[in-house]
């Protein structure tokens, strides 16, 4: 037993009480002459409140597995219906994502998410081809054939050959639907067709630069720390609502007004989901977690 327990035994021993029978003891574990203990963790007897959490969390992290598959389901399905069944994505390492922006992932799980895509476009008749981005570079290349050199945190295409300027995004994916593979089963054996990609941009020149001219994700570089809450700075000499400061019923607690890094523990804690999240410029957090990037 550990000091504290063989402490409660001397009082009760003293009180002339009954001694009690430890069933979980509290000190070092009896080890052989190799430093290795007799008795492995797992036959250890737990308690029944240490069952019951464990029980709770693993539920609860079921319940979360099994939300995020239909939500994958859900988004797959909707990418068939309006791209068809034969798809290209980069083959992009996820392993190198999640070391860039951590826990922020797990509310997307892109992995979850291509894996998903895959599995819907073979149950329609199509598959789902993965294309090396050594090899075809859909993020500095544009649909002319030119060469648009830009960092991660560039979110937005521009060309100086054309001129073309939209969503980094949005041009990638319209030259993914560009991309030859010789072997389908080798990533590395894709290739762009410029010519194609070139045929495309003159044929519909009138419509491109507004079908590309999406809502670019800046800033994508990762940073560390808590990003803002879903909570703004109040500005000066404006309202929130039309009864906010009639009564003090209605005014806000000093926390809703606060910054996240100036919050409660308790409050700062329910933006977890979003805590890692790359900043999108005042974009909303629904807006984050359904647009993560298959390509780009």
């Amino acid at each position: 037993m550990s000091k504290r327990q063989q402490a409660r035994a001397e009082r009760r021993g003293a009180a002339g009480l009954p001694a009690r029978q430890a069933e979980v003891p509290g000190g070092a574990r009896a080890v052989n002459t190799a430093g290795i203990p007799k008795q492995a963790y797992r036959h250890d007897a737990l308690s029944a409140g240490y069952r019951l959490n464990q029980a709770k969390l693993a539920e609860a992290a079921a319940t979360l597995a099994a939300a995020k598959d239909h939500r994958a389901r859900r988004i797959a399905a909707h990418i068939i219906t309006d791209h068809g069944a034969n798809l290209t994505v980069e083959d992009c390492d996820i392993r190198t994502w999640h070391r860039l922006w951590g826990k922020a992932l797990q509310a997307t799980t892109p992995g979850r998410l291509i894996t998903a895509i895959s599995r819907e476009c073979e149950k329609t008749g199509g598959r789902l081809l993965r294309a090396s981005t050594s090899t075809t570079k859909l993020s500095q290349t544009c649909l002319c054939g030119a060469q648009a050199t830009k960092a991660l945190a560039d979110r937005v295409h521009r060309c100086t050959s054309c001129g073309l300027v939209a969503d980094r995004d949005m041009v990638s994916g319209a030259l993914g639907a560009h991309v030859r593979l010789t072997n389908p089963d080798d990533p590395k054996t894709a290739g762009l067709d410029i010519v194609q990609a070139r045929m495309t941009q003159i044929v519909f020149a009138e419509g491109l630069q507004e079908a590309l001219s999406g809502q670019p994700q800046r800033g994508a570089r990762p940073r560390r720390g808590r990003t803002p809450a879903a909570a703004q700075r109040p500005v000066p000499g404006q309202r929130a609502s039309a009864r906010q400061n009639t009564t003090d019923r209605y005014r806000p607690a000093p926390n809703e007004t606060r910054p996240a890094l100036m919050r409660h523990k308790a409050h700062v804690g329910t933006a977890a989901s979003v805590g890692n999240a790359p900043p999108t410029d005042g974009a909303p957090e629904q807006e984050l977690i359904g647009r993560h990037p298959i390509t780009g």
